[in-house]
């Protein structure tokens, strides 16, 4: 694909507007909107770097990796920040950097409990930790809300 291409695809994916509240973004000529209800500063005592995840207090928690230009963190966004605020299970929130290992074996991260060996899918991904090990690494959004049950 040619450099113009490359960049017009990239302008639309990451193209959003907001009107009264409801963001709309367009991806392959089609209008997906989704209200905006919460924002990242709500959950900002839950926000960690990826080299912490694996030094939280807690025995059991979840990480959940996004980024502020994907399409799908958006549309997940309300029911995750809802699901930080709401609930009684510890959810922690990590936000692209370059520290990010990103990889299609993600099957590899399962028992590992240290940030060397630590790779996600993409954004938005989910990874439950348990006794320092993770235990689960899902990515994409319909995983996540089942796991999640939101």
């Amino acid at each position: 694909m040619n450099r113009s291409k490359y960049l017009l695809l990239c302008s639309i994916l990451l193209s959003s507007c907001v009107i009264n509240n409801t963001k709309s973004t367009t991806i392959n000529s089609e209008s997906i909107s989704y209200e905006t209800i919460h924002d990242y500063s709500e959950i900002s005592d839950k926000k960690i770097n990826w080299n912490e995840m694996f030094s939280v207090n807690y025995k059991q928690y979840f990480v959940y990796f996004y980024s502020l230009g994907c399409h799908h963190c958006n549309e997940l966004k309300n029911d995750i920040i809802d699901f930080a605020l709401n609930n009684q299970e510890h959810i922690y929130f990590i936000q692209e950097s370059i520290d990010f290992v990103i990889s299609d074996n993600i099957d590899n991260t399962i028992g590992i409990s240290s940030i060397e060996n630590m790779a996600i899918l993409g954004f938005p991904s989910l990874v439950y930790i348990n006794n320092s090990r993770v235990m689960e690494n899902i990515g994409g959004i319909s995983k996540i809300r089942n796991r999640l049950k939101i």
